[in-house]
């Protein structure tokens, strides 16, 4: 076993720091709190360090903002964050109004009906918020996929004000479902191959909007607003690390955590077989918490992937990550002709001859390109044949869609596991 110790004043090219803001089930306070705490740690990072910038928005998910160098790249990160993370008002109190309307259209309020339609409402409420809280789960897989294929040491730093009691007690049996599904996320988490930091940017203080009831949100354990319940659930079950207090106290703590920290390298025993491994390090010491991954997975061919992943797969060699792990090869290809027009862009290509009559996976992306930062619209994949060796790929363009947005796209031949290109050429 080799074990080095890595200060953070050294140059450190494979330190990968992700910044997860959760906008899904947090409030505004959080989210800005979140936001004002993001600018600290980007100054303060190590030399060499690649931020990644993602939120998981309601309903949606996981959702990619930008990445780039901390040093280098700081203006477009805080620029990022600034615009695109957006601030939203999540209630955190179930409440029937937020999801019920009486029939004339006007809003259903609390103790205007009788009993049994305030229940089928409250349910109802109960239920909206179900499916709204379930995307803030399932981005814990989407985040598993991403990080599997990246390469390097890996911070994963989640500001949330976590799932609400009230919420998780919305429905008969949902806190039962919550803590299942608390449990399943956590466990993403921990096989992402990242030191897991969750913070709760709230604190224990409440001075800015404790009087506004759609933002109020005590950190006690048994208020119902509070979500600090579920956050010791994913922290525990991941292996990660929780943490709240104010602005200034999170920054101080969040550096000294990331001050030293040590690298472990150890080789496989005799006869062991597969590519993921477990990871468990405690301390002989008395009292001494350490916080590591819990889990290591090695690159896989792409007829071993899931969909996720693959699309993952294909929107980190679009846009040239550098951090993805190099595994699977591929080869740039350079249409022989390509049209835009008002309606559509097209690219004609002429493949290779054993392409020829072949069934290829197709990856269309769309994304942005701010002086570097990117921006994934959205990625689209089909199965294409190739009977002639010609191929024409087609983007339709809505006519209320942005000039701006970029075409790009991916072919893989799966049996073969051959990867044909047309992508961003120069790494930012």
């Amino acid at each position: 076993m080799n074990v080095q110790q890595v200060e953070v004043n050294q140059t450190t090219a494979d330190l990968q720091v992700i910044l997860l803001f959760d906008l899904a089930v947090s409030g505004r306070v959080a989210v800005r709190r979140a936001k004002e705490l993001a600018v600290g740690l980007i100054s303060r990072a190590a030399t060499g360090s690649h931020v990644v910038v993602m939120t998981i928005e309601p309903f949606a998910g996981l959702h990619f903002i930008c990445q780039g160098d901390a040093h280098k790249d700081k203006e477009l990160l805080l620029k990022s964050i600034k615009k695109k993370v957006k601030e939203r008002i999540n209630n955190r109190i179930v409440r029937i109004e937020d999801t019920s309307t009486r029939t004339d259209g006007t809003p259903m309020l609390d103790g205007r009906e009788a009993n049994s339609d305030q229940d089928f409402f409250y349910r109802s409420s109960g239920s909206w918020y179900k499916r709204k809280t379930s995307a803030f789960l399932k981005a814990f897989k989407s985040l598993y996929f991403h990080l599997a294929s990246q390469q390097g040491n890996k911070f994963v730093y989640l500001f949330s004000e976590g799932i609400s009691n009230s919420i998780r007690d919305s429905l008969r049996g949902s806190h039962a479902w919550y803590d299942e599904n608390l449990k399943e996320s956590a466990g993403d988490l921990g096989r992402c191959g990242a030191v897991l930091m969750l913070i709760n940017t709230r604190g224990t203080d409440l001075d800015e909007d404790i009087a506004d009831s759609q933002l109020s949100s005590g950190m006690v354990t048994g208020n119902p607003a509070s979500g600090e319940e579920s956050l010791h659930i994913l922290a525990e079950e991941s292996g990660g690390k929780y943490i709240e207090g104010t602005k200034k106290q999170l920054l101080k703590r969040i550096i000294h955590l990331q001050q030293v920290y040590y690298e472990i390298s150890f080789q496989d025993p005799p006869g062991f077989s597969g590519s993921n491994r477990d990871v468990r390090v405690e301390s002989l010491r008395k009292g001494v918490v350490l916080v590591s991954l819990r889990s290591l997975e090695g690159p896989k061919n792409y007829r071993d992937m899931g969909k996720v992943e693959k699309e993952i797969l294909a929107v980190n060699l679009i846009t040239n990550n550098p951090l993805i792990k190099r595994k699977i090869s591929y080869v740039d290809i350079t249409p022989e002709k390509i049209e835009k027009r008002d309606w559509e862009t097209s690219y004609q290509l002429k493949l290779d001859h054993r392409l020829k009559d072949k069934k290829l996976d197709l990856y269309k992306v769309r994304l942005t390109d701010d002086h570097g930062v990117r921006e994934i619209i959205n990625v689209k994949k089909k199965k294409v044949e190739t009977k002639t060796g010609l191929l024409r790929i087609v983007f339709k363009r809505d006519i209320n869609e942005d000039k701006k947005i970029e075409t790009y796209f991916l072919l893989v031949e799966p049996v073969s596991n051959s990867l044909l290109l047309y992508g961003i050429n120069d790494p930012h």
